[in-house]
């Protein structure tokens, strides 16, 4: 009884400090770990680097699974492409038979020493170093756990009745793969598992051929978890996970017919030392051997599980991630990509009131569907971003951007409405009063205001100064286009003609609002602007403090 409870307290352990690990992750790097993946993939070596991402995220968080569910969360949100992600599991399998390496060494006194620190720098009053503490316990948590479960269960292994289990085990490849997936779904780790086959097989309980067929059975037993843990989290997570047993599928079909013909005799290394290095050159294997056909995988898996269809209501968020809360900064990249949903639902109410201008009618339908459509998704938008908790000045002031382009897409939703209601009336007048000049004017604007809402759309996503410049530039290109469009039908107003005069009021009056609009659309960029600007004046002001920060 004793014996279980320390199993089922070393697992606990381990799945706690593995979820403090991943959150003091993404809390310490969280504001900038999209741009450095988005980065990381940008180059010709981008492959190499990937494999690299997923070993280190490994070797960190000191588990595959959480990196799978991480990379899954990227993917889901479209940070990454699904070949990159499945290139960076191959890494992360590699960092786990790497840790398997790095584990077999006496790590007795290191365990205190990360906790220890970690707990130290925790209670601190600085938050960069409270978020370092926390990934410090978590790593420390991890290494006990491990060493835990190990300790616990080699007693089990003593006894007559595992001692016949094993021994019936010996020449039995498939059950024996069996039993090494069983092995890492009750340990919740394969690396706990491999660890603990090498402890069996050094008492000499196991042959080395069956010793590699439970490390296989093992890794492929990590697979379920990964699987059962994507249960509920989308498309994007089966895709990475079920991509992941394909991989280790693959490489078992092509090994099992050879792993009798190994010798390790002739290796001058004990046989617990043979075992881990087996499970690092079975995932060598893996990661290298089918790293030129993951395009191939990605494509398998793209039919195996398709998207799903989209849904009729537009107004439903396709990003709000519910999961993503806790990743203040992985939430608002959510909210960012439905704020360029509204800002499509702008340009197509611009594209419907362009309509109207030329003449066109029965567009008041279409026009309020998208207007109601934008307020119900800012609606949800808005609620999904007062969930966010976070702690980071420059998260706090993407959050209060994001925040405001919500609104300000409603108000220039209603502000279309308005102008055409405007349009409408205008149409109803006779067409000497509403020239083909006038109307070619407010046309002209309106498509300038169009390709302005594209650019602070571009602008307020990416942040470019280049950018950001250039809607200025418009800005104020627009403004003298208005006051010669405004002065020109100024011109044509006469105390002798009441209908007309009735008309130029109009067009007055929608120039003047059209110039609202393009503020409005300018304003999503100034904003980003004016958050970039406060970063600089920080680092400006307290370089040594940045620089301590960066490092």
């Amino acid at each position: 009884m004793q014996i279980l409870l320390s199993l089922l307290s070393g697992i606990a352990l381990l799945a706690y400090g593995i979820y403090v690990t991943k959150n003091g992750v993404l809390k310490a790097c969280g504001s900038s770990i999209n741009v450095y993946v988005a980065r990381s993939l940008s180059s010709r070596l981008w492959p190499l680097r990937a494999v690299l991402a997923g070993l280190c995220t490994t070797a960190l968080v000191q588990s595959s699974n959480a990196t799978a569910m991480l990379v899954s969360s990227f993917l889901g949100k479209g940070i990454i492409a699904l070949t990159p992600a499945l290139t960076i599991m191959l890494g992360a399998d590699l960092g786990t038979a790497v840790m398997a390496r790095i584990l077999t060494f006496d790590l007795s006194a290191v365990c205190p020493v990360l906790i220890i620190t970690g707990v130290f720098l925790f209670l601190g009053k600085r938050k960069k170093a409270s978020k370092i503490g926390r990934i410090l316990v978590g790593l420390g948590l991890v290494l006990m756990s491990l060493k835990l479960i190990v300790s616990s269960t080699a007693p089990v292994a003593q006894s007559e009745t595992v001692q016949l289990i094993l021994d019936s085990l010996n020449g039995e490849i498939v059950f024996s793969i069996i039993f090494g997936a069983l092995l890492a779904i009750i340990c919740y780790s394969s690396l706990a598992a491999v660890l603990l086959t090498a402890v069996i097989a050094g008492g000499g309980h196991l042959g080395f051929t069956t010793a590699m067929a439970v490390v296989i059975g093992a890794n492929l037993g990590s697979c379920c978890l990964e699987i059962l843990g994507s249960a509920g989290q989308g498309i994007a997570a089966r895709r990475v996970m079920f991509g992941n047993t394909f991989f280790k599928l693959t490489v078992t079909v092509l090994v099992l017919p050879f792993i009798s013909y190994f010798d390790p005799t002739s290796l001058q290394i004990s046989i617990q030392e043979q075992v881990i290095w087996f499970h690092v050159i079975f995932n060598l294997i893996v990661c290298l051997g089918l790293l030129p056909f993951v395009p191939l995988y990605a494509k398998l898996l793209k039919s195996l599980f398709p998207d799903p269809p989209a849904p009729l209501d537009e107004s439903e968020p396709k990003y709000l991630d519910e999961n993503a809360v806790e990743n203040p900064a992985l939430a608002v990249s959510n909210a960012v990509r439905e704020t360029l949903r509204l800002g499509g639902f702008l340009h197509e109410m611009l594209g419907f009131f362009n309509d109207s201008l030329t003449g066109k009618t029965s567009l008041k339908s279409q026009l309020e569907l998208k207007m109601t459509q934008i307020e119900n998704l800012s609606a949800k938008v808005r609620s999904y971003l007062d969930q966010i908790e976070f702690d980071d000045a420059d998260l706090n002031a993407r959050w209060h951007q994001v925040f405001t382009a919500v609104v300000s897409t409603v108000h220039a939703g209603d502000l279309i409405k308005r102008m055409q209601a405007e349009v409408t009336i205008l149409n109803k007048n006779p067409e000497e009063n509403f020239s083909a000049h006038s109307r070619a004017d407010l046309i002209k604007l309106t498509k300038i205001v169009n390709e302005n809402l594209a650019f602070a759309l571009n602008a307020f996503m990416t942040g470019r100064e280049s950018e950001l410049d250039l809607i200025f530039t418009h800005k104020n290109d627009f403004k003298e286009l208005t006051d010669k469009y405004s002065v020109r039908q100024l011109s044509k107003l006469s105390p002798e003609s009441n209908g007309g005069n009735d008309v130029g009021a109009l067009i007055l009056i929608l120039i003047s609002d059209l110039r609202q609009l393009n503020g409005i659309f300018c304003s999503l960029a100034s904003s980003r602007w004016a958050q970039l600007s406060a970063q600089k004046q920080t680092r400006q002001h307290h370089p040594v403090k940045t620089l301590i920060e960066n490092e």
